[in-house]
């Protein structure tokens, strides 16, 4: 029912407002439309004061006088400074209670954390925190870690007085307290416990070099589920929360070429999950399989003994080529469905003159034979100030560049049926110190998000297909160093393009096409992958991301730092890529310090 007092599950603001609500947790997306400040689903706790000078005092008056102060029933905005005095105030006691502390832990972390704009059905960077707000029973490790992390995102955003050695410190002492609860057999296989792991892992993220916490982790949750799995079914949370960890052992195992202690046929037993899987999940399942293949290509080129190894390295080379194709498929299906375009290419500031007039037309349809002419005409119109141009809709079509990385034009970008090119003296722009030593801009062009949950995708996929792709490199030129067969015989490839088609249907979308027909075209495929990857590192520094945008980034990170050391004709990419951190611009949340794996 909805709005009636002790009736509806909606959110407050719901009851408030007296319309249906989507039951999203921890905000719910109608109030996120509608641009007001969701106060969740949690029941307010009303402090009564009342001491032996004042018994008349009841919860009556003190909700009315509450009422006739505020004049409305929004919560007061504190500083972040506030905040922290408050959580650590709440968790010093001894008699605090674990509901109200996470509570406002989870109000630190939406408003740093996670992204700020609305994500649509499914926010793939919340679900796992939701989880942690309905949790209730007693946890110290659980608490002291939310505590932690709250410190570590006011600290790297720099948004109050918390040094790093104060994070560091109450990080250590979650580690501490959940060592101790791993001792208990019983209290280390709930829920809480779990939560406990997530929020450690995700905070060793922002205040760890290296990844030797993940990997203690990863092993320490494999032994632990396998456990549970026998023991109990699993709960909802334990369900989401292991999603979680599964992608933490995924990612580990990519960036080690390393087969996860825990099988996917155990994951799937763990987490028990229903068909109706996010987009995020199905992305997971696609690649959970490549650390295994990275395994083993990494394992045949260091054989010594050539007995065996092409028959061996070609199911390799087919079972990568295959995640990839997959990939490939799995992208074009997700655009071809989505309502808003995915992503598109918006210049830099840098890149256009600053002045240039900011209008509407309509947009203009272009055929694939009419594009370069078009584009041309439009660039020397925003040029001459003419025409006052807003935007430009570029159905199925590739633009390409004159050079590679002259900068007069933009590199072949992402094609889609609703593609839009966005000119806009609105843009933003990063700059990256590597781009002082040339008069042009390594990336003139970055992308466009339709959402951060987009960006995870999209991101997380061309970061896979990029590592896949360069295996494939690296292991054919080593089993077969003077071409012969050629990568199409190997694979078996009966037609020079791969057409992008979903999985579950023969029928093509419309879409580019993957070249793998030699080898020279996967370094090319390869080498575009790594671009967007690039490309999309400004979108996800934004401050209305959160801290969440960079965190996204770093697996990509890894994998073009990789791509780029493998070819050694990209010394300035590579530059680009090591001052990622040092780079800069206005609205941004850069010189964020991520953990990075160990080669």
């Amino acid at each position: 029912m909805v709005g009636v007092a002790g009736k509806s599950q909606a959110c407050h603001d719901c009851k408030r407002r007296r319309i249906k609500c989507d039951y999203r947790k921890p905000t719910c997306e109608r109030c996120e439309r509608a641009n007001i400040v969701c106060r969740g689903y949690a029941k307010s706790l009303v402090f009564i004061n009342r001491t032996q000078d004042s018994r008349h005092i009841t919860a009556a008056s003190v909700l009315a006088k509450a009422k006739s102060q505020h004049g409305s029933d929004l919560p007061k905005v504190s500083s972040y400074d506030e905040d922290i005095r408050l959580l650590s105030g709440q968790i010093s006691s001894s008699s605090y209670s674990p509901t109200l502390f996470r509570f406002h832990a989870m109000e630190v972390i939406k408003k740093l954390y996670l992204p700020q704009k609305p994500q649509g059905s499914h926010n793939y960077g919340m679900n796992h925190m939701a989880y942690i707000l309905a949790l209730h029973m007693q946890c110290e490790a659980l608490d002291f870690a939310l505590f932690a992390f709250c410190l570590v995102q006011v600290h790297i955003t720099q948004s109050g007085r918390v040094t790093f050695e104060e994070a560091l410190q109450n990080y250590n002492i979650a580690l501490q307290k959940l060592l101790l609860l791993l001792r208990d057999e019983k209290a280390g296989h709930n829920d809480e416990t779990l939560a406990a792991i997530v929020v450690l892992s995700t905070c060793e993220l922002f205040i760890y070099p290296n990844d030797h916490g993940w990997r203690a982790h990863a092993d320490g949750v494999s032994h632990m589920l396998r456990v549970r799995v026998l023991s109990q079914p699993p709960t909802k949370a334990w369900q989401d929360l292991c999603s979680r960890l599964h992608v933490l052992c995924v990612i580990l195992g990519l960036t080690r070429s390393r087969t996860p202690l825990l099988a996917n046929s155990e994951w799937c037993k763990v987490m028990q999950k229903s068909p109706n899987r996010n987009k995020f999940d199905e992305l997971i399942k696609i690649v959970s399989d490549t650390p295994s293949l990275l395994e083993e290509a990494v394992a045949i080129r260091s054989m010594t003994s050539r007995k065996n190894i092409t028959a061996r390295a070609s199911v390799v080379l087919r079972s990568l080529v295959s995640i990839v194709q997959t990939l490939f498929s799995w992208q074009a299906e997700f655009r071809a469905v989505s309502e808003k375009p995915t992503y598109w290419a918006v210049p830099s500031v840098k890149f256009f003159s600053s002045n240039t007039t900011h209008g509407k037309i309509p947009g203009v349809l272009l055929s694939a034979s009419l594009a370069p002419i078009c584009y041309a005409l439009l660039l020397s119109a925003l040029f001459s100030k003419t025409v006052p141009v807003s935007r430009l809709l570029l159905p199925r079509v590739q633009l390409l560049s004159l050079s590679r990385y002259g900068g007069s034009m933009p590199f072949v970008l992402p094609v889609q049926s609703k593609l839009r090119f966005l000119f806009t003296n609105e843009a933003q722009v990063l700059h990256n110190p590597s781009d002082d030593s040339y008069q042009n801009q390594l990336f003139p062009f970055t992308l466009e998000f339709e959402s951060l949950n987009s960006a995870i995708l999209f991101v997380l996929s061309w970061a896979v297909m990029v590592q896949a792709l360069d295996n494939i490199i690296l292991l054919y030129n080593e089993v077969y160093p003077a071409g012969n067969p050629s990568i199409k015989d190997v694979l078996n490839l009966d037609h020079q393009n791969t057409p992008a088609t979903t999985p579950e249907s023969t029928e093509s979308v419309v879409a580019p096409t993957l070249q793998l027909d030699s080898i020279e075209a996967i370094i090319s495929e390869a080498d575009k992958f790594a671009r967007y990857l690039c490309q999309s590192i400004e979108f996800c520094h934004r401050v209305e991301c959160g801290t969440l945008g960079p965190q996204c980034t770093y697996y990509a990170q890894f994998v073009i730092r990789r791509h780029y050391q493998q070819l050694s004709r990209y010394e300035r990419e590579l530059s680009w890529c090591l001052n990622i951190v040092n780079m800069r611009g206005p609205g941004s949340r850069c010189g964020i310090n991520l953990m990075s794996f160990e080669d």
